[in-house]
């Protein structure tokens, strides 16, 4: 399997809103496929809900790639603000007003490099952990 596919049904998947978008992998092929009800764009086979060849790809959540992952980038960069963050997520809005904060501490462009080799170090794993090989 291409690793850039992975990673471009896993930005998919994680953009549209829950229930969305699928995306899975197949074990026997590699191929990695996905759909998004919001811009009807892509397809899956029509028999993806048979056997067990097709595997879901994880979202943010299951990857503990949401709050923990801001908590911790805050910890390391701003403890002062992790308090803040900490009530952040404790209601709606909370990448919003994460983000915002990060933006006025000057410290958004590097919340992205992290988020980024999180999310690749995670999904790298997760493929390790089901026994799919990438390129």
């Amino acid at each position: 399997m291409k690793y850039s596919d992975l990673r471009d049904a896993y930005d998919i998947l994680c953009s549209a809103p829950i229930g969305e978008s699928e995306a899975y992998v197949s074990r026997s092929t590699g191929v990695v496929y996905w759909y998004s009800s919001v811009a009807e764009l892509g397809e899956l086979p029509d028999d993806i809900e048979e056997g067990d060849d097709y595997l879901p790809l994880p979202d943010k959540a299951e990857l503990g790639l949401g709050r923990t992952l801001a908590l911790n980038f805050v910890a390391q960069h701003s403890p002062d603000h992790r308090e803040d963050v900490f009530e952040f997520f404790r209601g709606p809005g909370a990448y919003s007003r994460f983000k915002g904060l990060l933006d006025r501490l000057g410290l958004l462009s590097s919340w992205y490099e992290y988020e980024e080799l999180a999310i690749d170090e995670a999904l790298k794993e997760w493929c390790y952990d089901n026994d799919l090989e990438f390129e």
